[in-house]
């Protein structure tokens, strides 16, 4: 699963690159980035990719919620 931030003027953010899960039903995870060189204002955006095959004995991974502080 790679995990970007998209800021408003459509900067993507890298927050989490590809990598293995913990096989829990739920995983709670916080990331911090340095988003001062792109505007505050606006609609930010999570984009989640999941490399999982669909042909996978592996569950496709979600995402439930997520939330942004300033």
């Amino acid at each position: 699963m790679v995990i970007d931030l998209i800021a408003p003027d459509g900067t993507a953010i890298h927050v989490k690159p590809w990598g293995p899960w913990v096989l829990t039903p739920s995983l709670h995870e916080t990331y911090t980035v340095d988003a001062s060189a792109v505007p505050a204002v606006g609609t930010w955006k999570l984009r989640v990719t999941d490399g999982t095959p669909a042909s996978s004995i592996w569950t496709r991974a979600h995402l439930q919620r997520w939330s942004l502080t300033f």
